[in-house]
């Protein structure tokens, strides 16, 4: 089920007792095998894909298919990924992170690990940084994020991220999960031959 994959990592349906859903399209999945799709994707940590393009109009439309509950699962440790680095942030954003953090840079480097190198060209890249899970910026008690007015890209995004061109959707919380479930009653109603 090629559909079923974010950054070259496919989705074991087998693992999951899900091997009935190899070959099919997502949006002929019936509700029920969505959500099991959905729970298989959560406890692998992988987004789903729909095969929708990344752009700035089709993240923003998504965006309104569903409402952050500040659940904080984007803030945390995946604990069926004990290998994951974090959180990948641009380097560029650290001045932001520490100005509303009143963290020093220096600190913020030792707080983070390196990530991705500039890659000049066509498809720029921008060196990136790890920071750590849980979010160190992550109020528990208070469900919320210290530094919400400057916080990373990837967080703004949430719960999207990119399949190569294709935007892929994080599933591991109920605002995933409805904007998941929406963008596929959306694309139900304009996608022929269902």
């Amino acid at each position: 089920m090629d559909k079923h994959v974010h950054n070259r990592v496919k989705l074991d349906l087998k693992k999951h007792n899900l091997g009935h859903l190899e070959g099919k399209r997502t949006i002929d999945l019936t509700d029920e095998e969505i959500e099991q799709l959905m729970d298989a994707a959560a406890a692998d940590d992988i987004a789903l894909s729909l095969g929708i393009l990344w752009s700035r109009v089709n993240v923003r439309k998504a965006l309104d298919e569903g409402k952050c509950e500040n659940c904080g699962r984007c803030c945390n440790p995946n604990p069926n990924r004990p290998d994951s680095p974090g959180v990948e942030v641009f380097e560029a954003e650290l001045d932001a992170i520490s100005a509303a953090s009143r963290i020093p840079i220096e600190k913020l480097l030792q707080m983070t690990t390196k990530g991705a190198e500039a890659k000049p060209g066509p498809t720029t890249r921008e060196p990136t940084r790890w920071l750590p899970l849980p979010c160190p910026f992550r109020n528990q008690a208070e469900h919320r994020c210290e530094i919400h007015e400057s916080n990373p890209v990837v967080c703004r995004l949430y719960p999207f991220s990119m399949s190569g061109e294709i935007l892929a959707v994080h599933v591991d919380c109920a605002y995933g999960k409805d904007v998941f479930r929406n963008m596929i009653k959306e694309l139900r109603h304009v996608i022929p031959d269902r």
